[in-house]
């Protein structure tokens, strides 16, 4: 998503202090699904949230990434609601003010939900910009994911294109992430990877066994656009995760006057190129 408007969304969301088993690196795993992350769906969620899931589970997602936003139901009622519909929670997105703050409700609330992974969405600016902020945020990530995987839930961390901007000696953040915090999974958003000067794919490959889920998202300019008709290599980036050890494949599009419209297309395009 678009990082200052994930910025204000988390921000204004109230989590309810709500997994399934925790899930460690992956090794041989099966062909990624195929789920929406629904920061897509923000505007029709509140009011009608039954309605946007029943219509996310009719086109053929076989599960969603929340993004805050329940319904008004109780994590109870919505793991029903999404077992009625055949959808799995593929992940939450969870500040890190909120993690930090109340990790033991997030984290029962992604075992209540059936999620085996909590994650990290959006560093705030004022915690980057050098190498002593980020390193005090490399060591904040490494102790809430060693603190999630003693209670069964795997911590990931989302990107956006600063961390492939920004540099600690010579490398991009973005690794010098992964490389001080062990505990932390990868969850690769391709198009602010691509944007990031980065090539998506080989970032995949890179991080194969440790990325579980993956964002594909598709940009034109710096507007997100459905899958396939913009800038991103999304083609070459979903073959490398299909060999990579990706567990699911969230599709997201930040902006749209049509979200569910676009929803459709972007899996729709998946499928005409047989990844679904």
């Amino acid at each position: 998503m678009n990082p200052m408007n994930r910025r204000r969304f988390l921000r204004g969301v109230a989590a309810t202090a709500l997994a399934a088993k925790g899930l460690g690196r992956a090794q041989n795993t099966p062909r990624p699904r195929v789920g929406l992350q629904l920061y897509t769906l923000r505007d029709l969620l509140g009011d009608r949230f039954k309605e946007t899931l029943e219509q996310v589970a009719a086109m053929g997602y076989k599960g969603v990434e929340f993004a805050g936003i329940y319904g008004g139901l109780s994590p109870t009622e919505v793991k029903g609601f999404l077992g009625r519909l055949g959808l799995e929670a593929a992940g939450l997105h969870v500040s890190l003010e909120q993690l930090e703050h109340d990790l033991d409700g997030q984290v029962a609330l992604a075992h209540t939900l059936g999620a085996p992974y909590l994650v990290c969405p959006w560093i705030e600016p004022q915690l980057r910009g050098s190498e002593t902020r980020w390193r005090g945020v490399f060591g904040r990530l490494e102790r809430l994911g060693r603190a999630c995987r003693s209670a069964g839930i795997q911590l990931a961390y989302h990107n956006h294109d600063f961390e492939f901007e920004e540099k600690i000696a010579g490398q991009p953040v973005f690794d010098a992430l992964f490389a001080s915090a062990p505990s932390l999974e990868v969850e690769l958003d391709i198009a602010w990877a691509h944007a990031g000067g980065h090539d998506p794919a080989a970032y995949l490959r890179k991080y194969a066994g440790r990325t579980p889920l993956t964002h594909l998202k598709d940009l034109k300019g710096r507007q997100t656009v459905e899958l396939g008709r913009g800038e991103v290599p999304v083609e070459a980036a979903v073959r490398a995760a299909l060999s990579s050890g990706v567990r699911w494949l969230l599709v997201e599009q930040d902006d749209s006057p049509k979200p569910l419209e676009s929803a459709r297309l972007s899996l729709e395009w998946l499928r005409s190129r047989g990844f679904v």
